[in-house]
């Protein structure tokens, strides 16, 4: 379980039956009108371990463990045995379905006396979440957890509907961390920076990545030890390991911990393009096929209204084909383009549907080539973000 080492302090010690009691007994004293436009929906969280870390007033933290009530994307609500003060700065550990755990930064947006030493508190994250990683959504749940993601692109990940992927990329020198950044965001990558292993675990905890660019020598630090530890992990996403020790021995420790390249420092900008394009998966062509790509009913007015809606709701797929193709979620993968090939075509996105088609196929083979797979839901994300582009405003 995520924490810092000491044993998180319970200023509520009830069973579980008392710990539901007593939530109950807070809704209803909180009982308030319900107020319709608020769209962020709250799911049920209650029984599960959640950890928060609030920084004092006087600058010491401590970890404890609350009462969780519900859960949004947005935020948590939670019963504590202490008074938090509002605007505190805090960090909040969940469990994932994974069987992982997540640690979101945030902010205490309010607390309430209850009772006693009982209160209700709602915490705001800097950043919003995927439910589906952290609760098994109802029907009727999904579809409006997936009307809020549309609406608002999913916060970082409407950036990332006209990216090629999410980066993580591992330097310890700032200076070699901006140029690149750079270069990969000329390649149309959305990039993550971490200069040391303590960040890099806390950004994995966070959000899984398409690629992962690791400088072997991190000052103190052995940044091969990161490649064996996301191969261990179960990690199949391309690493490129780079260093300036040009030596056999670094390209033999890179290789057997599990990186798809080596790339030796200092290296040019068309060295790094012609490495990632290659074990992305990508057409190195690909620049060049950006032109917004219309349907071939938009002269048809009673299908407009429909294509405008089908052209919205492709930033969610788009995000959870790339989380899919990071995480080799075959099943995943093939539920998206089974309803992908039958809408792309409807819509008259043909590019669409025979792409859809070819991973379709690529995953139905009786021997699997993951690196078919994965360039195919590449090429099937460049076409949704050239619909995309067509539509805008």
């Amino acid at each position: 379980m995520a924490g810092d080492g000491n044993k998180p302090i319970e200023t509520l010690r009830l069973s579980s039956a008392d710990k539901q009691k007593l939530i109950d007994y807070v809704e209803h004293q909180g009982k308030k009108p319900v107020d319709t436009n608020r769209r962020a929906i709250r799911v049920n969280f209650a029984g599960r371990n959640v950890l928060i870390k609030v920084q004092g007033q006087e600058g010491q933290a401590q970890v404890c463990t609350v009462v969780p009530r519900n859960l949004s994307r947005r935020g948590l609500a939670f019963v504590h045995g202490r008074f938090v003060y509002p605007d505190s700065v805090c960090e909040v550990t969940l469990p994932m379905l994974s069987g992982k755990w997540c640690v979101l930064r945030g902010v205490v947006r309010r607390c309430r006396h209850v009772n006693g030493i009982v209160h209700e508190v709602s915490v705001v994250f800097d950043e919003t979440i995927d439910l589906n990683q952290f609760v098994r959504l109802t029907t009727e749940q999904a579809e409006q957890h997936l009307a809020e993601m549309t609406e608002d692109g999913m916060g970082e990940d409407d950036e990332m509907a006209n990216s090629r992927g999410r980066v993580l990329l591992v330097d310890d020198l700032a200076a070699d961390r901006r140029l690149f950044a750079m270069w990969l965001e000329k390649l149309h990558f959305t990039v993550k920076e971490a200069g040391d292993v303590g960040t890099v675990l806390q950004l994995l905890n966070q959000n899984s990545y398409d690629l992962y660019i690791i400088d072997a020598n991190l000052g103190d630090e052995d940044g091969i030890e990161i490649i064996t530890h996301l191969r261990g992990q179960g990690v199949i996403a391309p690493i490129i390991s780079a260093s300036a020790t040009d030596t056999d021995d670094f390209q033999l420790r890179s290789e057997q911990a599990g990186a798809s390249c080596v790339l030796s420092k200092p290296f040019a900008f068309e060295d790094l393009k012609k490495n990632v394009l290659e074990v992305m998966s990508l057409d190195g062509e690909a620049d060049q096929e950006d032109s917004p790509l219309h349907s071939d009913l938009d002269g048809d007015a009673d299908m407009a209204p429909l294509i405008a809606d089908f052209v919205k709701g492709l930033g969610v797929y788009v995000a959870k084909l790339r989380n899919a193709n990071a995480d080799a979620d075959f099943d995943n993968l093939q539920k998206l383009c089974v309803n992908l090939k039958g809408a792309g075509a409807s819509h008259g996105f043909n590019p669409m549907t025979d792409t859809a088609k070819f991973i379709l196929d690529a995953l139905d083979a009786e021997e699997r080539d993951i690196n078919q797979v994965r360039g195919g839901v590449n090429r099937l994300m460049s076409v949704i973000r050239r619909v995309q582009s067509a539509y805008e405003g």
